[in-house]
């Protein structure tokens, strides 16, 4: 079972899909740089769980929806760390 897409790919893909540029998304979040967009969209760091909600509104997208694959994607790193210590690979 692998990933589909990453918690960063999705966010990216949605900003993108809503036409926002990182520099206004961190703007519309009190950032003073793009760079937290930027490390979310590459898996470097997570959103706070708060900001989270308000993504999804900015977004226009689900709140279930990012939930559902975020959880997705932690099962499969449990997963996959459970099998590298049980099976020692």
């Amino acid at each position: 079972m692998a990933i589909k897409k990453t918690l960063g790919q999705f966010l990216k893909d949605k900003r993108l899909a809503v036409n926002l540029s990182q520099a206004e998304v961190s703007g519309h979040f009190g950032y003073s740089t793009p760079q937290f967009i930027s490390n979310w969209e590459r898996d470097v760091s997570a959103p706070p769980v708060d900001i989270l909600k308000k993504i999804a509104a900015l977004y226009g997208i689900s709140g279930d929806e990012m939930l559902e694959l975020m959880i997705n994607q932690k099962v499969q790193e449990i997963t996959k760390d459970m099998r590298r210590k049980f099976y020692g690979r």
